[in-house]
This record gives C-alpha cells, structure tokens and sequence, in this order.
C-alpha cells in the first residue's frame, strides 16, 4: 500500500531479464475515479469485444457485456491468467512471448505458484526438464492449468509426475466462458475429462433435443449469467446458436454416472464415412497412444463413393521414424474399421489458430503439399496383378507403387471385389480377407504381402479325429455327396 494507505498500481518493466522484457502487475490499484462506476453500472453494456477461434467456421464476433465478464470466470488467458489472479489479491507476469528453452528461468528468478498454458506449450516444455531441476531445485508449483485445446491424457501423466502438482483442465469458450473444470485436490480429476459444471447450467442433448442418459453423447447446451446475449450484426447465427433459453455449443461429449464431462469435438469436424459419422478426436487420441506420435489430428477430404473419407496428420517425437502403414494395421486391432484412417501423413507441425487449437479446416490443403511418393511403376508379377485389379474394379489409371486404393476411391464392398480378382488372377488357393486391402491399401505393399508363400491348408482336430474313424470308400463317398466339407486344396 502507498502511504495514507491507498492502493497502488505497479506496471514494472524488467530489462535483460531471461525470456525478454516482462511486465509484472501487482493487484494494488488506486482508487477509481467518482464518475468510473457509470458504464459498470450498465450491467448490459459492452464490455469486450472478442472473436471466436474459428476452428471450423470463420470467426464470430462475440461482445461480451459487464454482467457477463464480472463473474471472472473465462475467456482464457484474459480472465484465468489475468484478471482472475489479481482479483484474488496475486500478482502476474507476462513474458514477451513463449521459448520453452528460457521459461525456467524465470520460473527460477520469480518463483510463481501456478502456471497456464495450452497443450502446445505443455509438450514444448517438457524437454527442458533438467533445466528446471537445476535452476529452480526446491522450487514447487501447487498446480497448473491447460485451456485452449484437449490435453491428451498421456500428457496430463506426463506433466503431473514431472512436476509432482496437479494439472487442471477445464472446457470453456468464448461465448460463455468457464463452463465446467476439473477440482484441485483432495478433490477427484478426472484425466480425459473435462470435470464438472461451474456457474451454468450444462445439458447433453440427442438429435431430437432430449437429455442424453449417463455415457449416451450429443450436443451440450449451456445456460447461464456468463452466457453472451448473442452475436454481433449475425442474426442467422443467433437464430441457429439458441433454443428455448439455452446456447447451443456445438460441441459432442457425454456425463459419466458421476457427473463428469468428456468431449467428443465439435458436431461440424464429424467425419461422415459412407453414413457412418466418425468423432476425429477419438482418433486423435488412439494415434497418440502409438509410440512415437508427438501430436495428431484426423480430418475429413472428399471421397467419390464415400461422400467423405478420413484421413490423418501426425507429428513425430524427436528422433522418431514413423512408419505410417504399421500404425494403420495397429489401429485396425484397437478400432472399428471405419475410423482408422486410410492415409496417415507425417508433417512437420500441425496448423493452429492463435488459442492454440488444432485448424482442421487446414489440414487437406496442407498434406497435400507434402511431396510425391515412389514414381516407381508396377513391375513385378504381383505389383501388375494388383494395379490391373485396382484400375479394373476403381475405372482409375493406377500410375505408381505408392498409389493407395482408398485414394483412388475404393470402399469395403469394392474392396471384397478386388480379393475375389486376385484370388482368380494369382491362382491363389485360398481367398485373401478383405481385411488385407485394409492393411495393405497401396500397391506395393499389398502385392508385398500377397507374394508370401502361402500356409498349407490345416484341419482342425475334430475333422481329423472324424476322418480317422472313417474307411476310405465312406470318405470317398462323402465327399462325392458333399456331405464332408475339407478345405480348398486337400480334396486332391
């Protein structure tokens, strides 16, 4: 406090200090002027103007009146990482940008209680850890928040056990702030989780706008103080963003029996397979429990008989080699079939907006800058087969090796097609499962795997034990009457 005992406002500006300049604001502030309280008392006035983060659509604009700001509990970095911190009588300090390879530094030098930051920030720190043992040793956060993006719960273990605190994730937006958060202890987290409802009310909704039962996903719609009373000059949105009171979120998630939320992603990135929708986060999360897999995103591209088919971009750890058709056959054993993805592209980081969330939107145009595959043509007997196949049941030119049947337009049912040519064409005594195609989707890698010598056919020991007790004249007859059933290959 000044003397007299006012509060004062300390706008401190540290030059050379590690990570660059810094402005630390304590929550010491004079005392308001005698008119200041006017536009305040507007409780309905605007207070912000904010823009969505336009992970799917352009950017809404969201004004945002006193009464909804005056809770402090949203919108990010504003709100949790600012204005939160010095209503409860702390201090904050806002580095002139993010470099993971200096934050501990000023971890070391400032010695701060919490920090926040999105997913992206949390795995770019996380090689630094020796750092932060070093400089700061004995230093200990009491906990740390993630917001902007889903934390992957591998992440969330990963940060907890390295910084012996809790990581607290919550799911809010711009429209409404903090809608529900996970507790601090000794309450229960919930990793994968989103926690609980705070300040609103929260329903999860079918298509046809009844509550969802506990584990049953569909919209969540929100309803509250903090909620915006619409967006601006954007009637159409408005008409189709409320309902009877409540804001529809656009989001997908479900209420465990608990209480707790978990989000599927947004209704508009569904990936509509053939007629059979596909959550891309789900497959976020399965490819990033494949080691080596630093970050992902699966997302929609057109398909001619699909109407739209799923792909993926991921990003490698350091040091890591990807191999993307060994990761497909991993997911064919822990997915349905209709979510893996029929192409997996490795790139150098995947795009984001500002709040840090992944740009699905972005993604086709990006892998398909990535550079072409092998020009190599089909030459050996089995890579021809499998092109002639291909060309013949798809009606498309099939050029190179690296030419993917999925790409080229294939589904399941053209798929049982292509199996039945090459059985006949190979002259292969068993047919192959159409599971192959799916493993093996380019040219070269299944006319690799088509060329492995084949098993000989097997009995299983019940037939043999029968065959056992018969003569050879009741086999014989029995075969003629087709009333004994062998595998293709032994009836000779």
């Amino acid at each position: 406090r000044a003397p007299g005992g006012r509060r004062r406002c300390v706008n401190r500006r540290t030059k050379g200090a590690p990570g660059g300049d810094l402005v630390a604001i304590d929550s010491d502030a004079p005392p308001a002027p005698a008119n200041a309280g006017r536009a305040i008392d507007r409780a309905d006035a605007i207070a912000l103007l904010l823009p969505t983060s336009g992970t799917t659509a352009r950017p809404k604009r969201v004004p945002l009146s006193h009464r909804n700001v005056l809770p402090l509990l949203h919108i990010g970095g504003l709100v949790h990482g600012l204005l939160t911190p010095l209503a409860s009588g702390g201090s904050v300090v806002c580095p002139r940008g993010f470099d993971a390879s200096r934050f501990f530094d000023l971890v070391a030098d400032l010695r701060p209680t919490w920090y926040t930051g999105t997913p992206t920030i949390h795995l770019a720190l996380l090689p630094f850890l020796d750092e932060y043992r070093r400089l700061a040793a004995g230093h200990r956060f009491g906990f740390l928040r993630s917001a902007s993006a889903p934390m992957p719960p591998m992440l969330i273990e990963q940060l907890e056990r390295a910084f012996d605190a809790p990581l607290i994730e919550g799911y809010g937006m711009t429209e409404a702030g903090r809608i529900t958060c996970n507790p601090l202890p000794p309450g229960r987290r919930k990793p994968g989780s989103v926690g609980k409802p705070v300040a609103l009310e929260v329903r999860i909704v079918d298509t046809d706008g009844a509550d969802c039962a506990p584990e049953q996903a569909g919209e969540i719609l929100i309803r509250g103080a903090s909620v915006m009373s619409g967006y601006l000059d954007d009637p159409a949105a408005n008409t189709a963003a409320f309902h009877d009171g409540w804001f529809l979120t656009g989001d997908l998630g479900r209420f465990d029996g608990d209480g707790y939320l978990y989000l599927r992603g947004r209704i508009r990135e569904l990936v509509n397979r053939g007629g059979k929708k596909v959550a891309p986060r789900e497959v976020d999360e399965a490819l990033l429990a494949l080691p080596g897999v630093r970050e992902a995103a699966a997302f929609g591209v057109p398909h001619p008989s699909l109407g739209e088919d799923l792909w993926a971009a991921v990003v490698a750890e350091p040091g890591s080699h990807l191999d993307t058709g060994e990761m497909r056959r991993v997911l064919l054993d822990r997915l349905a079939r209709d979510k893996v993805p029929s192409e997996i592209v490795v790139v150098g980081q995947l795009p984001r907006g500002n709040s840090g969330k992944v740009q699905r939107s972005q993604l086709p145009a990006l892998v398909a800058q990535r550079p072409s595959g092998s020009p190599d043509t089909p030459r050996t007997r089995e890579e021809v087969v499998v092109a002639r196949a291909f060309e013949a049941v798809l009606g498309q030119a099939v050029v190179t090796v690296d030419d993917n049947f999925f790409l080229l337009g294939g589904d399941s049912l053209s798929a049982a097609r292509v199996v039945a040519r090459l059985k006949a064409e190979l002259g292969l005594v068993t047919l192959p499962e159409v599971r192959l195609v799916f493993e093996f989707p380019t040219v070269a890698a299944l006319a690799a795997e088509l060329g492995r010598p084949e098993p000989e056919p097997q009995l299983d020991t019940a037939l043999l034990a029968r065959i056992d007790e018969l003569s050879d004249e009741e086999v014989e007859r029995m075969l003629a009457e087709e009333t004994l059933s062998l595998p293709d290959g032994w009836q000779q």
